[in-house]
């Protein structure tokens, strides 16, 4: 019996679709195998990312909290042992005229209780109370109760250390308050040594107000089985307080717990400020509430999720599809290359879809940037303490202002980046009033002069009356502030800066001149208003190319506009406009 070849071709067609299906099948069950595989590896190394990632965050700022305190406490204890080698307390001490100690005290120490200059800021480094011990420990007594300051019961119980060194001892006393909050001293004592006989005199100890930021709900400290956290909610409180005192021992070296307070998961970091030392252990507590950070990592999570579904899911459907296409190949090539050009089509708006969530993404990193504003603003208020202390020796007073500068320096680029990133996403609005133009000019010129490069230069306001304009005032502020700053850096030795206004045409333009060293080429005049572009003129002068970018986007965002105007041998010309009021 023979076969046809007519018969034959039907049957492998048969086999082949057959076969295709098969194959496209096992295809379809690996490929969602694998992107399965990928979606649990990817879940765990994100998780591990953004845990590693806060970890280092929160130990940075732990470090930086612990040397802000660390540099505070030696600012404390070189102003104390000058307080105690005072000669009237000596004398009063060698004497043992301890009827004159308080007296001779009292004028000696006044600078210690003078009022601050600016009631409303911190001063940490005025004392609230002070007493003498004599060689053995023992409180003596002030003559008057309120001169050497006023201390509670537990705080004049806890001023004498375990022992009497040569050296200043530190300390903390928590002092219960009945119904009202309780309060917290810290404790300095400076032994008081007699420059003759060498031998141990007497002790000084110093009471001064703990400086825990009462804004902050975060830190908190821990004496002698006592807990001061005056910005934690009660329940937290209480149940912090509970854990600590079922420790069984606090390392004085710091350390990092996770543990929940008042059911909420919390990231506990205490460390001990004073170990070693002849006062009890105090510890410094920083607490940060996680649920926020768990809440961001559970919704990643669950995106990431429902994304390898949704692309297992199909990659499914995609290969169902074609196994069905392929399975009819023969006679069908045509059909089957318009359904190619379709999911081709497909996947590139899916691609365009990913490509825009990875911006919004790239977005969000550059806005999670003001983190760094923080760190910044802790740093340049611990320095400022520092530099009022006013012990300093002139090299480590010189060393503090540099700092202090170079802070600056840093926190006004974290503005203007953060500025421009929330220009370039779209999302800073204008709070529309009636601004002064002319005000705002004359304000920014005065800031300007107070620039080391202003010295040398004649700044001339020829702005007469008001100007009236639309906008918000911080931001126009800034736009002039940028002008002003590059006409002081970008000018000759001696040379002017020139500001003057006028009207024209419903707007009102604002002109601002210097006497550049060099013109700026025509080719150049647009180039300059690009982002990190300095030019030829850079040279030397300090900056990153970002002021002039600045300054335009923000006056197109008021309806106006910045332009170089002109630039020769003699001028620098920038216009600055804007839309009068309806009013003006």
């Amino acid at each position: 019996m023979s076969i046809s070849p007519e018969a034959v071709v039907p049957a492998a067609a048969r086999e082949t679709r057959r076969f295709a299906r098969r194959l496209l099948a096992a295809m379809s069950v690996i490929v969602a195998l694998v992107v399965a595989a990928g979606i649990v590896t990817a879940r765990g190394q994100l998780g591990q990312a953004q845990a590693e990632e806060a970890d280092r965050g929160h130990r940075a700022e732990f470090a930086a909290a612990q040397a802000l305190l660390r540099l505070r406490r030696e600012a404390l204890a070189d102003r104390a042992r000058a307080l105690a080698g005072r000669p009237r307390i000596h004398a009063a001490l060698e004497d043992d005229a301890l009827d004159l100690l308080y007296l001779a005290a009292d004028d000696e120490l006044r600078d210690l209780f003078a009022p601050a200059p600016d009631a409303g800021a911190v001063r940490t480094l005025r004392a609230r109370f002070y007493r003498f011990l004599d060689a053995r420990g023992r409180l003596i007594p002030p003559v008057s109760p309120t001169a050497p300051g006023e201390a509670s019961a537990d705080e004049l119980a806890a001023l004498a250390p375990a022992r009497l060194d040569r050296w200043p001892a530190y300390g903390a006393v928590i002092s219960a308050a009945g119904e009202g909050p309780d309060r917290a001293s810290e404790l300095l004592a400076v032994p008081v040594v007699s420059r003759e006989t060498g031998r141990l005199l007497g002790v000084l100890v110093l009471g001064f107000a703990v400086d825990l930021a009462p804004a902050d709900s975060a830190h908190a400290l821990w004496v002698d089985g006592r807990l001061h956290a005056p910005g934690l909610a009660e329940p937290i409180r209480a149940d912090l307080a509970r854990r600590l005192a079922g420790f069984p021992a606090l390392r004085p070296d710091a350390s990092i717990e996770e543990l929940e307070l008042a059911g909420r998961p919390h990231r506990l970091e205490i460390e001990s400020v004073n170990a070693g030392e002849a006062y009890p252990a105090v510890h410094r507590i920083r607490l940060v509430a996680l649920d926020g950070l768990i809440a961001r990592q559970r919704a990643i999570t669950w995106q990431i999720t429902a994304a390898g579904v949704f692309l297992v899911l199909a990659g499914c459907a995609v290969s169902g599809l074609l196994t069905l296409r392929f399975s009819g190949w023969f006679g069908r090539l045509a059909r089957d290359s318009e359904t190619q050009r379709a999911l081709r089509s497909e996947t590139e708006t899916r691609l365009d879809r990913t490509s825009a969530e990875l911006a919004r993404a790239a977005r969000f990193a550059a806005d999670a940037s003001h983190q760094l504003k923080t760190p910044v603003a802790v740093l340049r208020l611990g320095l400022e303490e520092l530099g009022r202390a006013g012990g300093a020796a002139p090299p480590r007073g010189e060393a503090v202002g540099e700092l202090l500068r170079q802070t600056d320096r840093l926190a006004h680029i974290l503005d203007t980046l953060l500025l421009l990133s929330r220009l370039d996403a779209g999302i800073l609005r204008v709070r529309a009033g009636t601004v002064d133009l002319a005000a705002v000019a004359a304000t920014a010129l005065d800031d300007a002069s107070m620039l080391p490069a202003a010295e040398a230069l004649d700044l001339d306001n020829q702005i007469a009356g008001s100007l009236p304009v639309p906008g918000e005032e911080r931001y126009l502020t800034v736009v002039l502030q940028n002008l002003l700053e590059n006409a002081v850096k970008y000018n000759r030795p001696g040379g002017r800066v020139r500001l003057w206004a006028g009207r024209a045409a419903g707007n009102v333009a604002l002109r601002v001149a210097n006497t550049a060293p060099h013109p700026v080429p025509p080719e150049a005049w647009e180039r300059i208003f690009e982002r990190f572009h300095r030019g030829e003129a850079g040279g030397d002068t300090p900056g990153y190319g970002l002021g002039l970018d600045l300054a335009r986007h923000l006056a197109r965002l008021h309806g106006g506009d910045v332009r170089l105007l002109g630039s020769d041998a003699e001028w620098t010309v920038f216009e600055f406009t804007l839309p009068e009021t309806a009013d003006g």
